[in-house]
């Protein structure tokens, strides 16, 4: 700050010096151009003087000012050769007393350096000038010949007081700069706090808008903005792969469209209004809703919607996530559960039922054996009796013929062994039965083992047997040898029994009554699969059916036949759990054919790893 007031008042001294210098020139030419010898006239001493000494003079000043400007050199140049310049202009005005006021002045002007100590040597120059002039040259400086000795101590006083005035103003101006100086630094760095808060705050706000932007495009869930009306304002390319629409689609939509109107219409009027009224009884809370894409297919989907104020309007944001997946795990959580508490109760079923079913077969064994034993001494009191002859008399052996006749001995001798060979058959009809329920419904088993799917299939196919027996024949052409695959038997088991249960079921609804349908099981495998086919001759599946069979509650089934979760297992237990494919062939009239195909490497399944 001080700089810049150096630099500006020296650029004034250069040109008030150079103004200063003609001026002198210019006085002595008005006030005294000639001198007279006799008649002679010449140019005047003063003239000569002015031009020689004030060039003398204001040359250090114009070199110093123009070429080192605001140096402390340039400064004390002036503050010597300005005094210099009064005491030359007093000399060429002879001394008047009104030049004496110019010192005053130079005083004045070199107090604009606002550095006191450019007055002492200012003052001085002035004070000896005045003395050595004053004892020697009187008339050049006081305009008198004599007797002006001691005058200069008038004019010293007058330079010290007004020297007293100016160095107070130098130092309330030097502490008036600085004080400036210090709040032009502090606004200085109050504009650079603040330009560096506001670019810091403005990249911010970028790196925020970035992440936003890479949050909204990256999201996995659906982030759908929309306004107090449910218009929608911004949809996330996950919302875009959703729902089967464009963003600029979605902006001509209205967001209760997206939507099954049956369950959604309602909570989200609700969560509009309560978002109007500045309420959260319905907003930050998850929905559980169907949604419905650009084909027209429901599918389940949890929403939950947060609001804010944006100049006193609300803005609404909606978070969908697509929870199918979730609903397939919680059928089959539900089905395992469902099936483990099935098979611990069949499991005790069965034990129970084979306990005294052995007992029944080892006595009919038992009995089978005895009647043989038996047979065989009947026939030897026969043979006794017939030999004997006239020795046992008439009346008793007429009263053991009748006997023989009342007894149909003949024929008991004859059925008996073929009811008990049936009764045998019976009991090992029941143990095979209750062997099977043991094997489809065996408890605990959660984690993948190496399973022969020929033995899944015919404990099924058994267990299964009352829900196709009225209705269909089921052959079997299982492949010799197949390769065990890793797998889960309980979740195999119950994929086949839920094709199996279906098959029956098309059958029963296409058959004629009391015409039996056909259903085909077969089993193949090659280097990298074993396949299962189950064919019926049922009415085959529409359509628009196979493509929502695999959805979780989709059914065509009566209320309380079906739950529509039948299918959704198979395909989550086949594709999902082991890996697998299914491919589903169907004509209409005809019938329909599943093939599932099991990887014979397998793969573990993430319940497997966590529980790992």
């Amino acid at each position: 700050m001080m700089g810049q007031v150096h630099r500006k008042t020296d650029r004034m001294f250069f040109w008030l010096m150079l103004v200063q210098l003609i001026g002198t020139i210019v006085a002595s030419l008005i006030l005294s151009p000639h001198t007279y010898n006799g008649t002679i006239k010449s140019i005047h001493p003063h003239v000569i003087f002015a031009m020689a000494l004030g060039a003398l003079i204001a040359a250090p000043v114009l070199g110093v000012t123009w070429f080192m400007p605001g140096s402390q050199v340039s400064r004390f140049t002036v503050a010597i050769c300005q005094p210099l310049m009064s005491a030359l202009m007093i000399h060429v005005s002879g001394g008047r007393i009104e030049t004496h006021f110019h010192i005053f002045g130079s005083l004045a002007f070199i107090a604009f350096y606002r550095d006191w100590r450019l007055l002492v040597p200012t003052t001085l120059i002035i004070a000896a000038d005045h003395i050595v002039r004053g004892i020697y040259a009187p008339l050049s400086v006081y305009g008198m010949v004599s007797g002006q000795e001691w005058r200069f101590i008038e004019h010293a006083a007058w330079v010290i007081f007004e020297d007293i005035i100016l160095v107070a103003f130098c130092i309330g101006g030097v502490r008036d700069v600085q004080t400036l100086a210090k709040r032009q630094a502090q606004l200085e760095y109050t504009n650079q706090n603040i330009e560096k808060t506001v670019v810091a705050r403005t990249d911010a706000l970028k790196r925020t808008e970035l992440r936003n932007s890479a949050v909204l495009a990256n999201a996995r869930d659906a982030i759908v903005s929309i306004n107090a009306h449910g218009e929608i304002l911004e949809f996330n390319p996950a919302a875009e792969e959703m729902f089967g629409i464009s963003e600029s689609q979605s902006l001509m939509t209205h967001f209760a469209d997206l939507f099954s109107p049956h369950n959604a219409n309602h909570w989200i009027e609700d969560c509009l209004r309560d978002g109007l009224a500045d309420l959260e009884s319905k907003t930050n809370q998850p929905m559980e809703l169907l949604a419905v894409n650009r084909d027209g297919e429901e599918f389940a989907v949890e929403v939950s919607m947060t609001y804010l104020f944006v100049d006193k309007v609300p803005l609404f944001t909606a978070f969908i996530r697509d929870i199918r997946e979730r609903k397939r795990f919680e059928t089959r959580l539900a089905q395992s559960n469902k099936l483990e508490s099935l098979g611990q109760l069949a499991t005790g079923v069965a034990h129970e039922i084979n306990t005294p079913n052995q007992y029944i077969g080892d006595n009919i064994r038992y009995i089978d054996e005895s009647f043989g034993d038996l047979a065989k001494l009947i026939q030897e009191y026969q043979t006794v009796i017939a030999e004997a002859g006239s020795a046992i008399p008439a009346e008793r052996l007429a009263e053991l013929k009748q006997k023989e006749h009342h007894s149909d001995l003949e024929f008991l001798m004859e059925e008996i062994p073929q009811a008990l060979g049936q009764a045998l058959e019976g009991v090992e009809r029941v143990g095979s039965i209750v062997r099977a329920m043991k094997e489809f419904s065996h408890p605990g088993i959660q984690s993948l083992t190496m399973v022969d799917l020929n033995r899944v299939i015919s404990s099924t196919v058994a267990v299964a047997r009352n829900e196709w027996k009225y209705v269909a024949e089921v052959e079997m052409s299982l492949a010799e040898g197949l390769p065990s695959i890793q797998g889960n038997p309980g979740e195999l088991g119950q994929v086949i029994l839920n094709i199996v249960v279906n098959a029956a079921h098309a059958i029963k609804e296409h058959q004629p009554e009391g015409k039996l349908g056909q259903i085909q099981i077969a089993t193949a495998a090659d280097d990298r699969y074993v396949t299962l086919t189950i064919r019926d001759n049922g009415g085959g599946i529409p359509d628009h059916v196979k493509r929502r069979m695999f959805d979780p509650f989709f059914t065509t089934k009566g209320v309380g036949v079906g739950t529509g979760q039948g299918l959704a297992i198979v395909h989550t237990v086949v594709v999902d759990g082991h890996g697998g494919h299914i491919q589903v062939d169907t004509d209409l009239g005809e019938g329909t054919q599943f093939v599932l195909k099991f990887p014979l490497e397998g793969r573990i399944l993430q319940r497997e790893t966590e529980a790992a």
